[in-house]
């Protein structure tokens, strides 16, 4: 499916090389982010082989997280002993970077311990999963004795709030008997939380600058009829329709009574709540995840001289305009005044929504051109490569 309006050109010869932006999140399950680019570019330069192509794998705090930054900032990685979402033991990474700043960064994706694709469909429950793991990684993190600490939010298994972090890392949690709740804390935990005791947690975070980066801005709690985390997120984890009240439930008693300060904060949804969990538990601060990584790899000053970017992700609905990679990139595209495609696995959002909100020139879908997902997954590198030739050929144009 193809959206138009008036910035659409034919394709025309170019006296310079066009300078086309690559800029699409990974394709979850699918393909990384550094994949869809490859086949981005070959698209591209199908049609205009000269092309500059400006590659921008990236990512809203994620899955390729840590990837992204490393790649862009170089630094080293180290691997870390920690769990998954069921307390299973793993390996996985943090990554230290030394910024522009020269300041020390240390970075954690949380998905890289407790993500969703750590697990099975069948092992999918989050009543019975937990952010354990992720305490392992901050543990790590703080022993490098960095300035910063740069905490990708998204893709977790979990809706815990952070309780099982917090309590790797030292926090106690405390049931309505005064009784000190065993770990490992997981989501069907919450609504038995009557006191939390994290001074001490908060004070091994006190010398440092502690960013969570957030994927939406949705908050942690239902708020005005709008969904908080639970409902919003719980099902894509695994969660039943009992499972959502349960957590809905167990998320209100902790941060809507245990620590209600924040409760309503843009982004604590983040995560299963794990946004308003680092807020209460250690002070860190939430950020748009899409906008500090733009920062980050610098993707606003190559946008001044380009001529089209080319966006994706898995799937374009609804959660898009809360705070995701197409969002974030089709508004620096805008105030550039530069063409932007989305090219997706699959459209599930109002055509007119998409040109409406987030500004958009296009977007190509894979599921409608392949007609329908499986084939799309089954082609999904060519379909790639196809769909940039198509937005190359109406879209490219000198300004």
């Amino acid at each position: 499916m193809t959206i138009t309006c008036s910035s659409k050109t034919e394709f025309s010869d170019f006296s310079v090389r066009p300078s086309v932006v690559l800029a699409p999140d990974s394709f979850k399950e699918s393909r990384r982010a550094a994949e869809v680019v490859r086949q981005l570019v070959h698209g591209v330069r199908a049609v205009h082989p000269d092309a500059d192509c400006h590659a921008f794998p990236m990512t809203d705090g994620g899955e390729g997280f840590l990837e992204t930054l490393s790649a862009a900032c170089g630094g080293v990685r180290k691997e870390v002993l920690t769990s998954d979402p069921l307390r299973r033991p793993k390996v996985a990474e943090i990554g230290l970077l030394t910024t522009g700043d020269g300041r020390l960064t240390a970075v954690v994706e949380v998905a890289r311990a407790i993500g969703l694709e750590e697990l099975g469909p069948s092992q999918r429950r989050p009543l019975a999963t937990s952010s354990f793991g992720l305490g392992a990684l901050l543990r790590a993190a703080l022993a490098e004795k960095p300035d910063r600490i740069l905490v990708g939010l998204g893709g977790s298994a979990t809706v815990d709030g952070g309780v099982g972090f917090a309590q790797a890392m030292g926090a106690e949690f405390f049931d309505v008997t005064g009784e000190r709740m065993s770990a490992p804390l997981v989501g069907g935990d919450l609504g038995a939380i009557a006191r939390v005791d994290c001074a001490a947690l908060r004070q091994r975070f006190a010398e440092i600058e502690l960013v969570a980066l957030c994927d939406v801005s949705t908050p942690v709690l239902d708020r005005a009829g709008k969904p908080g985390a639970a409902r919003l997120y719980g099902p894509q984890k695994g969660a039943s329709p009992q499972d959502v009240e349960l957590l809905s439930a167990g998320l209100a008693n902790l941060f809507g009574e245990v620590r209600s300060e924040v409760g309503s904060l843009p982004g604590g949804g983040a995560a299963g709540g794990l946004g308003a969990g680092l807020v209460a538990f250690c002070g860190a601060r939430l950020v748009r995840g899409v906008a500090e990584v733009i920062r980050l790899l610098g993707l606003r000053r190559v946008l001044a001289t380009a001529d089209l970017v080319l966006t994706g992700e898995g799937a374009l609905d609804e959660q898009t305009s809360e705070g995701k990679v197409v969002a974030g990139v089709a508004a620096e595209a805008r105030r550039a005044g530069v063409p932007v495609v989305a090219i997706v696995g699959q459209l599930r959002f109002d055509i007119a929504l998409a040109r409406e909100q987030l500004g958009l020139d296009g977007v190509l879908s894979l599921a409608e051109r392949a007609g329908s997902i499986e084939q799309a997954l089954a082609c999904t590198d060519e379909l790639l490569s196809e769909l940039a030739s198509e937005a190359t050929r109406r879209w490219l144009s000198v300004r």
